[in-house]
């Protein structure tokens, strides 16, 4: 048996060390990401990629706003999805899901402020604006399952909403792809104004169907009672 086959065989018999893996290197790049977006805090327009300098210059507050909090959101989020620290310390949790929440309304009002003065065009002005609304929807209903208690529906939505905040992610991870093949952001902003989230949303689903079929496997093996 050759070594790939040997990784492989274990991975199937502990899915856990993959799932925890996925979430170690989901962390490293939310962290990463998180805070390398909160440099804007200096107001420094020569920290500022050319192609947002005249979003930046358009709107400065806006953008230093837009970019700490989604960063916040970003970095909060992944700490959300850990469900050892969730059980241990609740009230942590609630705070930083508030704060989660907050962060990523403003975070979506200030992109719809700002995409109107993107300069790569009206499709990703467009794209990007849907993935405002849909992120503060996907967010408010999250936080609206939690204050109802329906637990379950909260986080199923709260995946949802975490996977588009990760569009900071998949949108860097992507930008730098198309830099090794010799594209430049302004070649292919309309392209990854949709790429750097619609993946996601179709991951989250599949995964959130995934546990669904889990759940009915063990209610079909689970013990009846007498």
């Amino acid at each position: 048996m050759s070594l790939a086959t040997r990784t492989d065989a274990r991975s199937a018999k502990n899915p856990g060390s993959v799932t925890r893996l996925s979430m170690v290197v989901l962390s490293v790049l939310a962290i990463g990401i998180g805070l390398a977006s909160l440099r804007y805090l200096s107001g420094d327009a020569g920290l500022v990629p050319p192609s947002m300098q005249i979003s930046f210059m358009l709107n400065g507050p806006i953008f230093i706003t837009h970019a700490t909090v989604s960063a916040l959101a970003l970095m909060l989020g992944v700490y959300q999805l850990f469900a050892g620290p969730r059980r241990r310390w609740p009230g942590v949790h609630r705070w930083t899901g508030r704060i989660y929440v907050v962060c990523c309304i403003a975070g979506g009002l200030s992109a719809l402020w700002i995409a109107p003065d993107i300069e790569s065009g009206l499709v990703a002005t467009i794209a990007f604006s849907v993935l405002a609304l849909v992120w503060m929807a996907a967010t408010v209903l999250a936080w609206r399952h939690a204050v109802n208690r329906r637990f379950d529906l909260h986080r199923r939505w709260m995946l949802r909403s975490y996977g588009l905040t990760a569009a900071a992610i998949t949108l860097r991870l992507q930008l730098v792809a198309f830099e090794g093949f010799g594209f430049d952001y302004d070649q292919v902003s309309n392209i990854l104004s949709l790429s750097c989230w619609l993946p996601n949303v179709v991951f989250v689903e599949i995964l959130l169907a995934r546990q669904n079929r889990s759940k009915a496997r063990m209610t079909q093996i689970a013990p009846r009672p007498a």
